[in-house]
């Protein structure tokens, strides 16, 4: 595979020292801000030099992971403030046990993460309560100048801003090639997005970064729709789109992949239902199942989709006719 190019511009030498180590050669002068791809490439070529780790993975596998993790740094990994003057950052992260094959997705993440020479952990798993009733899976990071770089290098937020409220300032990843911007979408959905059956969708949730997420799906030549649910961004694109660009990762059968992938490949009844379909909806429903979940067991054991509103109509209709029976019972 050919390696990933670096474009020939002036690189950026402003830069933090990083002490990566305690030889001189584990210290590292890197962009204080990325402003190209190439600036990009030249610092994780030069982490990964310093830190010694063994390069298993091509430099083309080594920018797509680092797109992949800033993602996920913008998204469900939360992030914890070391020393501001040796610029140290861990990252740690939680999964849900709903979905068992979260464990591999968080194992991948961190993987990302140890191709930078950074030492990650298993933590221990968060027993299911209240609000997390499922428990949770859990991953950290040792703190590193590494982790605090790719904030505030990569992402070009300040040490104090948050990544749920100031927006990420990375107009380079806009001149990267297609495959890094890809992959870049692919960690945001797995970490923040969803299969909408509703409208046969995939939303990203994007607050604050609505707009630069947009403008990286147009510049995949992708019509993204923006929306603003209850306060909070959303940019989504078909299905079909979704599926055709791996939107979820391609290297993990992760429960969302599974989902569209079942989605786009599911039959349509536009016309009348079969009877089969008529009664095993009407006895979901009767079962108090709500309409999202009949949509996931009709996807899941038959292949065939059906909308939430057509399953919303059906209700209402057998909640009526049971209350004319109980009239006319009482009459």
């Amino acid at each position: 595979m050919k390696a990933a190019q670096a474009p020939n511009e002036a690189p950026n030498e402003v830069g933090h020292l990083l002490f990566l180590g305690r030889s001189c050669e584990e210290i590292i002068l890197a962009p204080r801000k990325i402003e190209s791809y190439s600036d990009f490439i030249r610092a994780i070529r030069k982490i990964r030099a310093a830190t010694g780790t063994i390069a298993e993975e091509d430099d083309n596998q080594l920018v797509h992971a680092v797109c992949y993790l800033l993602a996920w740094i913008v998204g469900d990994a939360s992030k914890h403030l070391g020393s501001r003057r040796w610029l140290t950052m861990n990252l740690v992260l939680h999964l849900t046990r709903k979905h068992p094959e979260n464990l591999l997705l968080g194992e991948y993440v961190m993987d990302c993460l140890r191709m930078l020479g950074v030492p990650c952990m298993r933590g221990q798993d968060g027993e299911p309560t209240r609000k997390v009733p499922n428990g949770f899976y859990s991953w950290h990071s040792r703190f590193s100048p590494i982790v605090g770089w790719l904030f505030t290098a990569c992402l070009g937020l300040g040490w104090d801003e948050k990544t749920t409220k100031h927006p990420v300032k990375m107009e380079w990843l806009l001149g990267a090639p297609q495959d890094p911007r890809v992959w870049f979408l692919r960690g945001l959905a797995d970490s923040d997005g969803d299969v909408h059956f509703q409208q046969r969708w995939v939303d990203i949730a994007t607050s604050p970064n609505t707009n630069f997420i947009q403008r990286l799906y147009e510049s995949l030549g992708l019509h993204a729709r923006v929306r603003v649910h209850r306060g909070y961004g959303y940019v989504s694109i078909s299905a079909n789109d979704a599926a055709k660009l791996q939107i979820f990762n391609p290297n993990l059968l992760t429960y969302r992949r599974a989902t569209l992938e079942k989605l786009v490949a599911a039959r349509v009844f536009h016309n009348r239902w079969p009877d089969w379909l008529e009664a095993k909806v009407q006895f979901l429903i009767r079962e108090g199942l709500s309409e999202r979940r009949i949509c996931e067991l009709v996807l899941e054991e038959d292949t065939v989709y059906v909308r939430m509103r057509s399953i919303k109509a059906k209700r209402k209709k057998i909640v009526a006719q049971n209350s004319v029976g109980e009239m006319q019972l009482h009459s």
